[in-house]
């Protein structure tokens, strides 16, 4: 199990550790300073998954802006795990906000379309593409579907 540190605003670099079990996906690059950069051991980039994962810090605040009932605690911890996935099986741009209902938004576009991800309130996942929306009772059932391949076609 590796653990990486994510910053929880581009600004203020305070830090919260998330671990990651995908069998050393992720290596730390350490750069003077207090800015830490993150990319894949074949060399991709991270600078996504930080900027995913600092959408999703403020995610409950720009719920209270935007005067959308606040997510739960159970969708921000399955959108985190769920950033964490796609960005290992299909790194890529993802951009994380509140939605009217409580629940935490993951999309992604592309040239052929978009995918969107909903964790909802009560722990559903929704996948909105070009076909019909589809409902996940949990993350692994929706990592056995085909939504990376989705994803990886976009």
């Amino acid at each position: 199990m590796l653990a990486f540190t994510v910053p929880a605003s581009a600004e203020a670099r305070t830090s919260e550790v998330t671990e990651v079990s995908q069998g050393g996906a992720f290596e730390k690059t350490v750069t003077t300073g207090q800015d830490d950069r993150w990319k894949r051991s074949a060399g991709y980039s991270s600078e996504e998954l930080s900027s995913a994962m600092c959408d999703l810090n403020s995610v409950i605040e720009e719920a209270r802006v935007s005067a959308y009932p606040v997510p739960t605690d159970k969708a921000v911890e399955r959108a985190k795990t769920i950033l964490v996935r796609l960005f290992t099986e299909a790194p890529r741009l993802y951009e994380v906000y509140p939605g009217p209902d409580g629940e935490i938004a993951i999309q992604t576009d592309g040239e052929s379309g978009s995918v969107l991800v909903m964790c909802e309130a009560a722990g559903d996942l929704v996948v909105m593409d070009d076909e019909p929306y589809k409902v996940y009772s949990d993350v692994e059932e929706l990592f056995e579907s085909d939504v990376i391949n989705t994803i990886s076609n976009l």
